[in-house]
């Protein structure tokens, strides 16, 4: 999903046009488990919150990033304590991370 959001955006710039937010509702709707929240956990709203962040999407560019959101959704907010821990650029992502949308 991530992968598919990162060509939606670069699609957008390419052809200087806007994701319109049923197509961003779409594409997290389509990953959205029976209990209402995306793989891991995490609340479909935030991720929506997250895409329409300009510094965010940039950073989704980024593989480190897109390594924090898949660990995020496939075992939870809790699988990027131990990277944080080894790699300075992964903590420094978690924490402009945090400070634009708040703690997972």
């Amino acid at each position: 999903m991530i992968d598919n959001l990162n060509k939606m955006k670069l699609d957008e710039q390419m052809e200087g046009t806007k994701l319109d937010e049923e197509t961003i509702d779409q594409a997290i709707g389509s990953v959205v488990g029976e209990d209402g929240t995306l793989p891991g956990g995490m609340d479909p709203d935030r991720l929506k919150d997250l895409v329409g962040n300009p510094e965010i999407m940039t950073m989704m560019m980024n593989p480190k990033f897109q390594d924090i959101m898949n660990a995020t959704m496939t075992d939870g907010p809790e699988a990027n304590q131990a990277k944080m821990k080894h790699d300075p650029e992964f903590a420094e992502m978690m924490e402009k991370l945090n400070d634009l949308i708040g703690p997972s």
